[in-house]
């Protein structure tokens, strides 16, 4: 269900750019971080994966995602902590 007054995957987008989550396609795609997981480090097709596999690509796709926001966040600390300073 979404909000009231939200565009679907218009609203989406919105989100995705605010969080800076927007350089980078999760799933659905061939180059998408889930596919390229699936690929790259179970050295399996996307379509002969098993629970396991696809379970391991997630896992790492979600840490990708994680790991990236983490740093940003950071980043956005320290110019808080450069302004007060300042």
């Amino acid at each position: 269900m979404q909000p009231p007054g939200s565009t679907g995957s218009g609203m989406v987008s919105k989100r995705l750019r605010h969080y800076g989550c927007d350089g980078y396609e999760f799933a659905g795609s061939e180059n998408a971080l889930y596919e390229r997981h699936l690929v790259f480090d179970n050295i399996v097709d996307p379509a002969a994966s098993d629970e396991r596999d696809r379970f391991e690509a997630f896992a790492r796709a979600v840490r990708d995602v994680l790991s990236q926001r983490w740093l940003k966040t950071g980043d956005a600390y320290a110019q808080v902590v450069i302004c007060r300073t300042s």
